[in-house]
């Protein structure tokens, strides 16, 4: 129904198949898919959030509607209501990945990057096969890096943000999920320099 473009009856068919728990899951995230289709101003987005609102009502336990909610909230400019969610649910359960991520990525939107490279540490330490979570991590030491005055303080932090980087590629090698490139290749260039060949490798994927 939906390659054929008739969303209404798309959307009569998966909440038929949230009713079955067999296929539960799969119908959660096509119904968050095809509510997230075609957004092309505000009003579809607050459209967008009523929508979520709604199944987050009827799947409080869910962390793909969790997390989808809290980063609508970020981009329509209610982080409060974002932060409100992400608090009750580290209340709840304190080792929750969804709600420790998305804190993570919070205090890195704030620039606040050592409660988020802590945070992200955390979330690594629950589920530790998401390349977007390693990606965050080498941005947040990189930007310490970037800030620091001292040549060597600037190479330490480097030092540390490769090895998340370069995981972040080993799992991610195609960059599908998080564009891991340019962060890496800063990390290369402060530690081997300009001429060496992973730093050459790295602006050849750039360019």
């Amino acid at each position: 129904a939906y390659q054929t473009k008739d969303i209404d009856l798309a959307n009569k068919y998966v909440d038929i198949a949230l009713e079955d728990t067999s296929t539960y899951k799969q119908a959660l995230d096509m119904k968050i898919f095809f509510a997230s289709q075609g957004l092309k101003n505000r009003e579809d987005s607050l459209k967008f959030e009523k929508t979520l609102e709604e199944l987050y009502v009827k799947n409080p336990e869910s962390d793909v509607v969790f997390g989808q909610l809290t980063s609508l909230y970020q981009s329509l400019g209610q982080p409060e209501r974002g932060t409100k969610m992400i608090e009750d649910r580290l209340a709840k359960d304190p080792n929750n990945y969804t709600a420790l991520a998305m804190k993570a990525q919070t205090d890195m939107n704030a620039q606040k990057y050592d409660e988020a490279i802590a945070g992200f540490k955390k979330a690594l330490s629950v589920k530790d096969d998401e390349p977007l979570v390693y990606a965050y991590m080498g941005f947040c030491i990189n930007a310490k890096a970037a800030a620091s005055q001292s040549v060597q303080d600037q190479k330490n932090l480097y030092a540390e943000s490769l090895p998340y980087l370069e995981k972040c590629r080993q799992i991610d090698p195609d960059r599908q999920h998080a564009n891991w490139a340019y962060p890496l290749l800063q990390c290369y260039y402060s530690l081997y320099g300009e001429n060496d060949a992973r730093t050459k490798e790295l602006e050849t994927l750039i360019k």
